[in-house]
């Protein structure tokens, strides 16, 4: 089951489950992602992932910025932290 904790969004909860049941699929990755993410924003929801993580900035990223930004977090060996930009840009 994926799950997002605390402190997280939709990509890093969908990282996560990638890499606990060894999913590569980008198509698989990218449904638990926009299910993740559907719930967390569904009406009455009041959950908000910190801003550290979806703003560049005082803005929200956009897909360019979270896909440069895990670029250069993929050069710093920060893979997991990459792996959820990547999502982010995608959704």
């Amino acid at each position: 089951t994926a799950s997002v904790y605390e402190g997280e969004d939709a990509g890093i909860g969908a990282f996560r489950f990638a890499e606990d049941y060894g999913i590569d699929e980008v198509a698989r990755i990218m449904t638990v992602a926009r299910a993740l993410h559907e719930k967390l924003t569904a009406d009455g929801e009041e959950y908000r992932a910190p801003k550290e993580i979806t703003h560049c900035g005082k803005r929200a990223c956009t897909a360019g910025k979270l896909w440069k930004r895990a670029e250069e977090m993929k050069k710093a060996d920060m893979h997991d932290a990459a792996g959820a930009d990547y999502i982010r840009s995608l959704l």
